[in-house]
């Protein structure tokens, strides 16, 4: 037989965190490249210092690059962590804030420095009509793509291209112009008839079909 008021109906509140307790660590607080994906996680601790083992905390996270807000997903794992996925779009410092709530964690704001892109000769591209044909003293140009090693065009200018172009009877003038936006035009007026090879390298590196 229950006793009066059984079954009695008692709430238990998830485990408290602690904001000043809780902790953000990976690499996507440590450094970065644009346009890599990257990540970090979050951990929620109490005040004992121990991590709660459960999901459902009111965590928040604000990043922002010198360009403005970037995008990111937070997943909860259910198991007292989350993880923070982003992709950097721009180069320069990254401010990455986490909060509890309105509580900044430990080292928020995080201050991300993201490198350029780095850029893969072996990826990148270079085509047009300066590279399929031409008639002497027309002008002609082709085009350079930089490209990174997950196969994505960097959105920058800057890169270290160099073009040789070589006649029958000699250097052939062109000039290079840096879109600042991962293309470079390349032109030139052939002078002479005949076989005109064309290099064109990543610092000493030729790209795919190069000369």
């Amino acid at each position: 037989k229950h006793l009066p008021g059984s079954a009695f109906k008692v709430y238990i509140a998830p485990p408290a965190v602690d904001a000043s307790k809780c902790t953000a660590y990976g690499p996507g607080l440590e450094g970065g490249e644009a346009l890599i994906p990257t990540e970090f996680t979050i951990e929620a601790i109490n005040a004992k210092g121990n991590r709660c083992p459960c999901g459902g905390h009111p965590f928040r996270v604000a990043i922002k690059s010198p360009k403005g807000p970037v995008d990111h997903t937070m997943t909860d794992n259910e198991d007292g962590t989350y993880r923070v996925e982003y992709t950097p779009q721009d180069q320069g410092i990254h401010n990455i804030a986490v909060q509890l709530e309105d509580k900044h964690l430990p080292g928020s704001a995080f201050k991300v420095y993201i490198a350029p892109p780095a850029v893969d000769a072996s990826k990148c591209t270079a085509y047009g009509p300066g590279l399929e044909g031409g008639e002497a003293l027309i002008p002609t140009e082709f085009t350079i793509e930089a490209i990174n090693a997950k196969g994505n065009r960097c959105p920058c200018g800057g890169h270290p291209f160099r073009v040789a172009i070589k006649s029958p009877k000699g250097p052939v003038d062109h000039t290079m112009t840096d879109n600042e936006d991962g293309t470079y035009r390349v032109e030139y007026t052939p002078q002479d008839q005949g076989i005109h090879n064309i290099a064109v390298q990543l610092e000493d590196k030729h790209l795919p079909g190069s000369a």
